[in-house]
């Protein structure tokens, strides 16, 4: 066995652009627990045993924002824009021998803060970032 690729994405539909400034009123409304809530499932940490208390989970969901931001722009080097037929595509990825890839964490957690709906990306709530299994 070898690295594998890992990849995260985030879909909008073609015409429209994500709204970054409802993302941060989302996140700006999101309580600590939720945002610690999401800074663990993030990182897949369990909440009783790998709290980190010198992490601010919400400076961390400020980061994350700024990264797919970044990124949807073309400023942030491991995260690409795809024109597919009817969406535009932002991917994030790289090989990995188990660590989840900067961009894809970036992407994960703006899915899973909410975030990513806000913004207007496509949220299929049937099925998980990354997970083919429905």
């Amino acid at each position: 066995m070898g690295a594998d690729l890992i990849v995260a994405v985030l879909e909008i539909e073609k015409g429209k652009q994500p709204d970054f400034d409802a993302a941060k009123k989302h996140l700006e409304g999101m309580s600590e627990k939720d945002c610690v809530n999401a800074y663990m499932d993030t990182l897949m940490k369990d909440r009783e045993s790998d709290v980190d208390e010198d992490v601010n989970a919400r400076d961390f969901l400020k980061k994350v924002l700024e990264d797919v931001k970044d990124g949807w722009n073309g400023n942030l080097r491991g995260m690409t824009t795809l024109a597919l037929s009817k969406t535009y595509v932002l991917v994030a990825g790289d090989m990995s021998w188990g660590d989840m890839p900067e961009g894809c964490d970036a992407i994960s957690a703006f899915y899973g803060s909410g975030m990513a709906k806000a913004a207007g990306f496509i949220v299929d709530a049937e099925i998980a970032p990354g997970s083919m299994d429905g």
